[in-house]
């Protein structure tokens, strides 16, 4: 049941930070000004998600941590300097493997062409 309530937390939180992500700015801003209500909200909706049991209760209170944590993160930005750098990091990672990954199909494809032909 914890490592179930675990894992949904994990994804909820996943999902909320992907909603955050896609929000206006001025209402980003309204949630991190406000982050005891964005907890709450947060809470009551990732329970009400994943059906009201137990697990979602216990996944929800993870999920609770885990976006507060979130929050105080942007709130206290110039003393988690390293985790935006962190960020950067895996983006730019992501990035050049994407890149390869696209080059590589390429090559296939033409490779695939040729034999073919």
């Amino acid at each position: 049941m914890v490592g179930t309530a675990t894992s949904l937390a994990l994804l909820s939180t996943a999902g909320v930070v992907a909603i955050f992500t896609k929000l206006p700015k001025p209402v980003q801003k309204f949630m991190v000004d406000h982050a005891l209500l964005t907890d709450f909200v947060s809470l009551i909706v990732v329970y009400v998600v994943l059906g009201g049991t137990l697990t979602a209760l216990f996944a929800s209170a993870i999920a609770g941590l885990l976006i507060s944590g979130a929050l105080h993160v942007l709130n206290h930005k110039e003393e988690f300097a390293f985790v935006f750098d962190l960020a950067d990091a895996v983006g730019y990672g992501l990035k050049r493997a994407q890149e390869a990954l696209t080059d590589f199909s390429a090559q296939y494809s033409m490779k695939k062409e040729k034999v073919v032909n």
